[in-house]
């Protein structure tokens, strides 16, 4: 008779185990701003992941799926969101998190810390200049790395419009008719790239030394431009 009870507490442990197999299969995330790749999660994490999106609603959750975890910061550039930050997360980290408290507390710490520092990384980066599309941090393997979307070209595109103003207010007189054909020319197109940091500080250095990189490369004379070229008029 035990014999038989033992057989049947391993088919019980055999029976959960692909009953909670086919929940992971069938909870599927739908495709779309809020996630990437096609993650999928079980019950359990599933619910955990309604609870932290409701519990830090003024951010934009990203859940990814193991196969393009190291490629989601790029792709995040991508995705509009009208919310403060966002938020990577990998489907593997949020099942730990769904059953692991000690995880689950470190991670959300990352999130509440990175929430705390913003406002004071947004006010230097607006001192110095630097303009960013979007502020997020990525979650994954138990640590926390951050990222922001800079447009290079919306850099450039307000130092030249600066310098423009500088102008007009020296030279009062100009000819009405350039000064109208320059108000109507086009912006230029969105050029973004993505920095990531594994500290906060560390991103705030490398948004700014980019962004100053893209206004100097953008308001270049073409006399500065040949500086350092050699040419050989003897031919």
């Amino acid at each position: 008779m035990s014999q038989l009870f033992g057989m049947d507490n391993v088919l019980s442990s055999l029976t959960g185990k692909y009953e909670n197999n086919v929940n992971k299969e069938t909870a599927k995330v739908a495709n779309g701003k809020n996630s990437i790749g096609n993650p999928k999660l079980t019950d359990a994490a599933s619910k955990y992941y309604e609870e932290l999106k409701a519990k830090y609603g003024d951010m934009e959750f990203i859940l990814v799926d193991d196969e393009h975890i190291n490629t989601a910061k790029e792709q995040s550039s991508n995705i509009t969101s009208d919310k403060s930050m966002l938020v990577l997360i990998s489907e593997s980290e949020l099942e730990e998190m769904a059953v692991n408290e000690d995880v689950r507390k470190k991670n959300e710490a990352f999130i509440e810390d990175a929430k705390a520092q913003m406002p004071d990384m947004l006010k230097r980066l607006n001192e110095s200049g630097t303009e960013i599309k979007s502020f997020g941090i990525e979650i994954k393997d138990g640590t926390a790395s951050y990222f922001a979307v800079l447009d290079k070209s919306a850099a450039a595109q307000k130092e030249r419009i600066e310098a423009k103003q500088e102008a007009n207010r020296a030279e009062k007189k100009a000819d009405a008719k350039e000064a109208n054909v320059a108000k109507t020319k086009p912006n230029k197109k969105e050029d973004l790239t993505t920095i990531s940091a594994g500290s906060i500080e560390e991103l705030i250095k490398k948004l700014q030394s980019a962004s100053y990189e893209a206004m100097a490369d953008n308001v270049q004379t073409e006399q500065e431009k040949m500086v350092g070229q050699s040419f050989d008029f003897s031919i």
